[in-house]
C-alpha cells in the first residue's frame, strides 16, 4: 500500500516537471502593451513625542508606437508635524518624443514644480529640441 502511493506520488511529481518545462518552452504569443503605468502610494502616521503624518503619491505612464513615445509623471509629497504642514511638494511632467532617424529625434517637455515650503510661488519650465 505504502509503496503504490510513493509511486502514484512520484508519477503526478514527474508528469508536473515535465509539462512545467514544456510550458516554459512554449512562445510567447502574448501581444505587450504600448502603455506602462507605475503607481505608488505611501502613508506615514507615527505618534510619540511628536505627531506626524506624512502622504505620497506617484504615478508614472509611458506609451511607445512606432516613432512616437510620451511620457507623463505625477507625484504629490505632503506632510504634518504636530498640525503644521512641513512638506508640501507637487511635481508633474509631460513629455512627447519623435524619433527621426537612427540617430535624431526631436521632443517636446513641459513641468511643473510647486513646494509651497520653499517658495510660495510655483515654477513652470517648458522646452523643445532635437536630440
Amino acid at each position: 500500500m505504502i509503496m503504490t502511493i510513493r509511486v502514484a506520488l512520484l508519477g503526478v511529481l514527474t508528469i508536473s516537471v515535465a509539462s512545467a518545462s514544456v510550458m516554459a518552452q512554449a512562445p510567447d504569443t502574448t501581444k505587450k502593451s504600448p502603455v506602462k503605468f507605475t503607481g505608488d502610494v505611501g502613508l506615514v502616521n507615527a505618534a510619540g513625542n511628536s505627531d506626524v503624518t506624512t502622504l505620497n503619491v506617484g504615478d508614472e505612464m509611458d506609451y511607445a508606437s512606432g516613432p512616437w513615445k510620451a511620457a507623463q509623471t505625477f507625484s504629490v509629497v505632503y506632510g504634518r508635524n504636530e498640525g503644521v504642514v512641513n512638506t508640501s511638494l507637487w511635481r508633474a511632467t509631460l513629455r512627447g518624443d519623435r524619433l527621426l532617424s537612427d540617430r535624431w529625434s526631436v521632443y517636446a517637455l513641459t513641468a511643473f514644480d510647486r513646494n509651497t515650503l520653499s517658495s510660495p510661488s510655483s515654477s513652470r519650465r517648458w522646452s523643445c529640441s532635437p536630440i
